[in-house]
């Protein structure tokens, strides 16, 4: 039977634990963040790109470390998942096995709402 929990390390290597008592200590105690971009209309309507805290009316490109196998032991443990808040692509969602896959795919849903607001020729 494949792990079901898994903790993201400092040094960004993941690893599976079946200690419920160390994966909830890791879940409640760490910002599983691990790339977030959002974008706002500022006054005069000129797309302002921020890095910061997502504000109301903003688009939010987030990717999260999920810390719970979503392949449920049928595949290699889906960990990582990208999701965009607003705009024409909300509630987009794309999950990954691999934090580099996700940073990848952050990177094209942050492509996607460029294209959106006309950022990307």
């Amino acid at each position: 039977m494949m792990p079901y929990y898994y903790i993201l390390e400092a040094d960004g290597t993941v690893r599976s634990t079946t200690s419920i008592e160390e994966w909830s200590t890791f879940f409640q105690s760490k910002d599983r963040t691990i790339a977030y971009d959002s974008f706002r209309l500022d006054k005069v309507n000129e797309v302002i790109h921020k890095l910061d805290t997502g504000e109301q009316g903003a688009i939010v490109v987030s990717t999260v470390f999920l810390a719970v196998g979503h392949s449920f032991g049928e595949s290699e443990p889906v960990l990582f998942e990208t999701r965009i808040f607003g705009g024409k692509n909300n509630e987009y969602q794309t999950r990954y096995t691999t934090k580099k896959a996700a940073l990848e795919g952050h990177q094209e849903a942050v492509n996607l709402v460029k294209e959106e607001l006309g950022l990307r020729r």
